[in-house]
């Protein structure tokens, strides 16, 4: 879930070019190189749900709040709005504020994992959406 919602926010600041073509390309290159970093390390601090290094999660949490400063930093434009939003919703969910995200969510929000089991908005009410293991296999 999280390598996808990252992957939505780099397409997105990818398919904003009058957004980055006018912001400083420092700042757009730092921001994609902060989400690059979060989708590459982020199962060296998380795990199955659970933190496995305090040390990683912490620059996790870190890295997530500077990509979300950097995003709200860009000039004005018709993809920022969106942009912002999804940058508040994936720092929110690498942080566990689960009411932040649920409050960003949009209202018919299904997400459906490898696994085929698919989780709704009301399911992030109690946390994070169960965590399942990919299919290794299909049988019909």
């Amino acid at each position: 879930m999280l390598r996808r919602l990252l992957l939505s926010l780099a397409l997105l600041l990818g398919c904003a070019p009058a957004v980055a073509a006018s912001a400083p390309s420092a700042d757009v290159q730092t921001t994609w190189q902060l989400l690059d970093y979060l989708a590459v390390d982020y199962g060296g601090a998380v795990r199955g749900g659970k933190v496995v290094s305090a040390s990683e999660y912490a620059e996790m949490r870190e890295f997530s709040t500077s990509a979300v400063d950097k995003i709200a930093g860009l000039p004005a434009n018709s993809a920022k709005p969106q942009l912002v939003a999804e940058g508040k919703r994936f720092a929110a969910m690498i942080g566990g504020d689960w009411k932040t995200v649920q409050g960003l969510a949009h209202d018919q929000l299904l997400y459906t994992h490898s696994s085929a089991i698919t989780d709704t908005k009301a399911a992030l009410s109690g946390g994070p959406p169960r965590l399942t293991t990919a299919a290794t296999s299909l049988k019909y």
